[in-house]
């Protein structure tokens, strides 16, 4: 298994939504009857690194908004893209707000949110910003991939997947580094 890099001090505690659980010692991901386990892991406030040490290095990351009402699932997914700095908001209206701030090299999206919907959000950002690719992250079994790109977004991933982990990866280089 792949060990995930130390990020820090602090050590997470909770559980990611359904599909996704952070303990003290390991990443553990239950998808679909598969446990994905890495360990040891340390991980830090932000979960950005050590912002010092990115500088001195002079290595700028790529910032992804993670739009997801479960905090904790844009902390994994943090964990997961190392090299890229994700910020979080948690309802449509956050979402809105900070996707007109712009520099973003991603958009991840989940369906459900507190004061609207994900498919919302995507269509008042594509109002005022059609380049920035957005990929939904959802457990929506309802939403698919055809009606995410209909409103222009550039896809879908599905929490349970078993091939979420190398899924993400390789649609966050794909849109991120080359879109």
């Amino acid at each position: 298994m792949e060990q995930i890099k130390n990020h820090s001090d602090r050590h997470v505690k909770n559980k990611i939504s359904s599909c996704f659980k952070l303990t003290r010692d390991a990443l553990t991901i239950h998808m679909s009857g598969i446990i994905l386990s890495t360990s040891p892991m340390r991980i830090g406030k932000n979960f950005s690194g050590s912002p010092n040490t990115e500088r001195a290095m002079g290595r700028s990351r790529e910032k992804i908004l993670c739009v997801e009402d479960e905090p904790d699932t844009c902390d994994m997914l943090q964990v997961l893209l190392p090299d890229f700095e994700l910020i979080s908001v948690s309802t449509k209206a956050e979402a809105v707000e900070k996707a007109r701030e712009g520099n973003f090299a991603l958009i991840f999206m989940d369906y459900l949110l507190p004061d609207g919907t994900g498919e919302e959000a995507c269509r008042v950002i594509r109002y005022f910003d059609q380049k920035t690719p957005i990929l939904f992250i959802t457990g929506s079994t309802t939403f698919t991939e055809t009606k995410a790109r209909s409103i222009g977004a550039q896809g879908t991933l599905k929490k349970a997947s078993a091939t979420f982990i190398d899924e993400l990866k390789h649609r966050t280089s794909e849109l991120a580094l080359c879109g």
